[in-house]
């Protein structure tokens, strides 16, 4: 499980760190307050996994570390091309050029990066060029080059893993590097998923499909299940994936009930189609995640295209899939009643207070600001009216009142 994060010139994020990650996490804050820049660094540490080797000339000689290159994720998704493509605007970013096939040297934009040119030794592997931005590594076995990229590490753990990036547009004010570090056990990076609204114009893999159908019992009556509760359907229906015209590597889901013809996922609203794209690949991890692989989900913005009730069905169902299973969960949100529902569902036990934290995020010229609040103490601030989604004192048009489940 992973434990903290610390964080230099990562997207709006000059420096800051957060503290007590549990299994189940919660940002809660304002537009521009750090949120998505967590989650994504989360997500890029995350899935590295793809070892190659790091030369670089030093003083007296050549220094040789393994590095890793992300690898995909549990849907097949390059990490780097499904978070840049969120916040690249640039035309030309390969700062690199291919000394042969197995070799690449990549030359880093930020004039003050402490590592401004090296080498990478692809071997044997053949990672896309979009896989070449940024590379990970375990700070116990590199010390040295932890010391070079921190300088001041002081607060950097023997078992962090360590991510330097050289995609300009991921890096504070477009530096040209950012350096973070996560530490505790990371997740598998094929057990990693990072669901956004982006998802619901998505389709599934069908390279996904063919291989988890075989792997998962009962994989898509458990969809049907889950889908069923989260928007009440009383009738007995069946969940299908039928190719797409067009698209010969997607599958579209398929709603199909025993006495009206089946519709597909598109038809319905935005709401079910978020909820059923996001079933899919969870119940997946939740068969397939182990002690020694386990997952991570990290859900930004739940509430977007949920109406309240749906929102706390959709909430609940999560909770039923990940529980007692080695699965994190990092939950973005500026949406208060998905906070009450978190609350309400610690009150009911549904929720384990030991497992839970709720963070309160702000981001000021750069340097990253929480507090931490504690399942304990949650009840109490909303019972008071506390507005946990603003830093500073604020005055909305309509009271919230937590009640009683």
């Amino acid at each position: 499980m992973i434990n903290n994060i610390t964080i230099k010139d990562f997207r709006g994020i000059q420096s800051g760190s957060i503290q007590k990650f549990r299994k189940f996490n919660i940002f809660v804050g304002a537009n521009n307050s750090g949120k998505s820049a967590v989650m994504e660094a989360i997500y890029l540490a995350s899935t590295v996994n793809q070892e190659v080797g790091l030369l670089r000339e030093t003083d007296q000689d050549v220094s040789s570390n393994t590095v890793m290159l992300v690898n995909q994720d549990l849907l097949g998704n390059n990490p780097l091309n499904l978070i840049a493509g969120k916040h690249s605007d640039s035309a030309d970013l390969l700062n690199f050029s291919r000394d042969q096939d197995a070799f690449v040297i990549v030359k880093v934009k930020d004039l003050k990066a402490v590592l401004q040119e090296f080498e990478l030794d692809l071997g044997k592997s053949k990672p896309s060029p979009d896989s070449l931005f940024l590379f990970g590594f375990d700070t116990e076995q590199n010390q040295e080059l932890t010391q070079l990229l921190w300088q001041n590490s002081e607060n950097i753990k023997s078992k962090n893993r360590t991510i330097f990036c050289w995609y300009p547009d991921l890096t504070y004010y477009y530096k040209g590097s950012a350096v973070w570090s996560i530490a505790g056990q990371p997740p598998a990076a094929k057990y990693t998923f990072f669901c956004d609204t982006s998802m619901v114009k998505s389709y599934i893999p069908i390279a996904f499909y063919r291989y988890f159908l075989n792997e998962v019992p009962g994989w898509t009556q458990r969809i049907a299940k889950h889908f069923g509760n989260i928007f009440e359907i009383k009738d007995p229906f069946t969940v299908q994936f039928v190719p797409i015209t067009g698209h010969p590597d997607r599958l579209q889901g398929w709603i199909a009930r025993e006495d009206k013809p089946a519709l597909s996922i598109d038809a319905f609203g935005d709401g079910a189609r978020a909820a059923f794209k996001l079933l899919v690949p969870l119940v997946v991890m939740a068969e397939m995640a182990t002690e020694a692989e386990p997952g991570l989900l990290l859900w930004e913005e739940p509430e977007a295209f949920q109406n309240p009730q749906t929102l706390g069905n959709l909430l609940n169902e999560v909770v039923k899939i990940i529980q007692d299973k080695p699965i994190q969960v990092f939950i973005s949100t500026h949406n208060l009643e998905l906070v009450a529902y978190i609350a309400q569902m610690l009150q009911t036990k549904d929720l384990n207070s030991e497992q839970t934290m709720v963070f309160q995020m702000n981001l000021s010229q750069g340097k990253l600001q929480t507090i931490w609040i504690d399942p304990k103490d949650l009840k109490t601030s909303l019972e008071f009216g506390s507005d946990l989604r603003n830093w500073k004192d604020f005055k909305p048009p309509f009271q919230f009142a937590l009640q009683e489940k």
